[in-house]
């Protein structure tokens, strides 16, 4: 399966910026951090490679990240992170 567009960076449902990461989900879907240059989400996949949704934009809020660089799922399935913040 490929994801993106060769060298055309975006941040749309089809285009990426730098992704990072990829993590997997019981179901199938799969996550991708895409979480450098001026992308700052992470993107919901169906176990098709469709897109789902996303979540996270850049900022220094709760939700928001200044990077997001790596994932992985727990054994409760919960959501790990490794993500930069902006301090203030």
């Amino acid at each position: 399966m490929t994801l993106g567009e060769k060298n055309i960076a975006g941040n749309d449902e089809i285009h990426y910026h730098f992704p990072q990461d990829v993590a997997f989900l019981p179901d199938g879907k799969f996550l991708v951090a895409d979480g450098l240059g001026d992308n700052r989400r992470i993107v919901v996949r169906n176990a098709d490679g469709s897109y789902h949704s996303e979540f996270g934009e850049g900022g220094d809020e709760l939700h928001q990240f200044a990077s997001v660089h790596s994932l992985a799922l727990g054994p409760d399935e919960s959501l790990y992170a490794w993500i930069e913040i902006i301090a203030m």
